[in-house]
């Protein structure tokens, strides 16, 4: 992906979570297809105070108190970057984004992550 893809498919952590909500830290896990082996991570979820988890019926989706479900938006943490904590995201507040990858999922960067170096071209 291109810097400028990038930066078009990028907000500011506190910007994405304005709209999206609540932010906490959640333990997450997945099956490796090659391995069948669990894997277990963090990831971050937003949870919006007012938006509900639809169903394809076009009803809202219940959960096991049959109470609606929130909408709930998961970005997990570059591998560049790491993963975080709670303390360390307030820390770099200003310095991480949320970047929607191709595949419609979003991802958290710092800025100048991943080898970027600043050049200077006089203009």
């Amino acid at each position: 992906m291109k810097h400028e893809e990038i930066m078009q498919n990028s907000v500011s952590l506190i910007a994405f979570a304005r709209a999206n909500g609540k932010l906490s830290i959640a333990p997450c896990e997945t099956v490796d297809e090659e391995t069948g082996n669990i894997q277990h991570f963090k990831s971050l979820v937003f949870t919006h105070p007012t938006l509900l988890q639809m169903g394809e019926d076009g009803k809202p989706k219940l959960g096991k108190d049959n109470q609606p479900l929130p909408l709930r938006v998961f970005v997990s943490f570059s591998k560049n970057l790491g993963e975080l904590t709670g303390k360390q995201i307030v820390d770099l507040k200003d310095k991480l984004f949320v970047l929607k990858r191709d595949n419609g999922k979003f991802t958290l960067w710092q800025e100048g992550q991943g080898g970027w170096e600043d050049v200077d071209l006089g203009i």
